[in-house]
């Protein structure tokens, strides 16, 4: 699920053949954003103010499956209207997919879960200087 995953790592789990059932894990220890709270509330408890050069950056992440994504998009319009700079991280867990939205636009697809709010702020940044 994450960039930590390594080669080795999967030689190592066929080499111990365990019997995990990787989706009950997935259930057990990625918790997804509760998306029967109020959108302002959601907003609120996901969100970070960053200061990084010169820019301040308003990010707000949330965490789910493919669908909840109808759902993610009120939040990513509602976020843009709270905070200026917004940067809006989507950890698709299901699909193993970090989006990331500058501004209500998708900026960049990452093809795994990043949860460091920082290297994706960086990588914002220098889109941005760019």
């Amino acid at each position: 699920m994450t960039s930590r995953y390594k080669e080795s790592d999967k030689v190592l789990m066929n080499e111990l053949k365990p019997t995990i059932n990787a989706e009950d894990l997935r259930k057990k220890y990625f918790k997804t954003t509760d998306f029967s709270q109020e959108i302002d509330y959601l907003i609120h408890n996901n969100h970070k103010v960053y200061h990084v050069d010169d820019f301040e950056i308003n990010r707000v992440i949330m965490k789910g499956n493919r669908e909840d994504r109808e759902k993610v998009q009120r939040i990513i319009q509602r976020s843009n209207e709270l905070y200026p700079n917004n940067l809006f991280i989507w950890n698709e867990y299901d699909s193993k997919h970090t989006m990331v939205y500058y501004r209500g636009l998708l900026l960049k697809e990452y093809d795994l879960i990043i949860t460091s709010s920082m290297l994706i702020t960086k990588d914002l940044i220098k889109e941005i200087k760019d």
